[in-house]
């Protein structure tokens, strides 16, 4: 194999060890979260805060990526993103609420620059694998969650040890992965000079207003809060119905594990059988689901999150290829990601504590599933939008042709 063969095979494995580090500090509170609310004395929405935080992390923290990204690079970026993750996680073995919550905070402001970091390293690196290395990203990104999901809860019952220790266990592939991305960061390529903006890109600042960002952002957005309001809920919900803290994780892990296969088949599909198709069958799949949760959720469990898992996996790839595809250039795709997802997380962050605060008023577990359920309207039309074939600074370019047609 050539030198640059090994280099991009190297890039590439540590790209994809990122990716499966950028949820899984995040979703193994979930199946833990009735423990910890017993040993703190929590109240649903306070603790659907510490699921919330990371969200809020990734709203506030996606909008300084892009600027420290064309400073340091990419690889630079993803190697603080490991070390803020490694950090976190190790941070919540202390004792008190503070550090819990700090350190989940700092675990959350990591994945949210690696978030917005990724897409563009993607972009920059596999110009001409864009569709494939996505899926593989978003499959890792799953993969990683599935793990935690399922393996929390067993973790400490092997190991003897309390919620503390077992959350922290997951610093340690994020440090593993942080030792392969160091020399792969060393071996990636120069950053090419920054070009100057012309007429025809969009400008940053008018991605606000830009059509094609906002049906973009609005779709990551909408899918994110139904993945974070089911993977918080969804364990507390099964236990309430009699099943162990074990198999309510396993569920929810199982789910994940189910949405590999069209996370990463996700884009790859869209390409053959058409984008629209696939959102619509994405959405459908997610509202017999919920649809099934908010009627009665253990009998059926199996067939509610496999359908779930389908769901919401392509959903989450389809939004990921959107942001590579509805963007010009790989400096383009940074700003569209810093948008898509600081906005969209934002969005998803009334997710878990909106469903908690629904629970307490109701005082049932009926009727949160039926709020996701309404709320898949507007995420397929959302969706629908973003696959018009656009990209951002369109509409802008369109009415600069037209001005500049009409001067004499």
């Amino acid at each position: 194999m050539a030198r640059a063969d090994r280099s991009r095979v190297l890039v590439a494995s540590a790209l994809l060890l990122v990716a499966w580090n950028l949820r899984a500090a995040i979703v193994a509170l979930s199946p833990l979260l009735p423990e910890i609310r017993r040993s703190l004395d929590l109240s649903s929405p306070l603790a659907g805060l510490l699921t919330t935080l990371p969200l809020l992390c990734f709203g506030v923290f996606a909008f300084l990526a892009p600027a420290a990204g064309r400073r340091l690079g990419a690889e630079r970026m993803l190697v603080a993103v490991l070390g803020a993750i490694t950090g976190g996680v190790a941070l919540r073995l202390l004792p008190g609420d503070l550090a819990l919550y700090a350190g989940t905070t700092l675990a959350g402001a990591g994945i949210a620059v690696g978030n917005v970091t990724l897409p563009a390293a993607v972009r920059r690196d596999f110009p001409d694998r864009i569709a494939l290395m996505t899926g593989l990203a978003a499959t890792g990104v799953v993969g990683g969650a599935a793990v935690a999901a399922g393996a929390s809860v067993p973790l400490q019952d092997a190991l003897g040890i309390g919620w503390r220790p077992s959350l922290a266990l997951w610093a340690i592939p994020a440090a593993v992965a942080l030792a392969v991305l160091v020399p792969a960061a060393r071996s990636a390529p120069p950053r090419p000079p920054r070009k100057p903006v012309r007429g025809g890109k969009a400008r940053p600042g008018r991605l606000w207003l830009d059509p094609v960002a906002i049906v973009v952002t609005g779709f990551m957005g909408l899918q994110s809060l139904d993945f974070y309001a089911t993977v918080a809920w969804l364990p507390t919900i099964f236990q309430a119905k009699g099943l162990s803290a074990g198999q309510a994780g396993w569920l929810v892990s199982y789910a994940t594990l189910v949405s590999i296969p069209t996370t990463f088949g996700g884009p790859l599909a869209a390409r053959r059988v058409g984008r629209a198709a696939v959102v619509v069958l994405a959405v459908l799949a997610c509202a017999v689901a919920l649809g099934g949760l908010a009627l009665d959720p253990a009998p059926l469990a199996l067939a509610w999150m496999t359908l779930l898992g389908l769901g919401q996996g392509a959903a989450f790839s389809l939004a990921l290829s959107f942001i590579a595809e509805r963007a010009a250039d790989a400096e383009s795709t940074a700003q569209l990601s810093m948008l898509a997802q600081g906005g969209g997380y934002l969005l998803a962050s009334i997710g878990p504590v909106g469903l908690g605060l629904v629970h307490d008023l109701s005082g049932g577990w009926r009727l949160p599933p039926l709020v996701l359920l309404a709320l898949l309207a507007p995420e397929l039309a959302a969706g629908l939008a973003a696959c018009r074939p656009r990209q951002t600074g369109s509409a802008w370019r369109a009415r600069l042709a037209g001005v500049q047609g009409a001067a004499p």
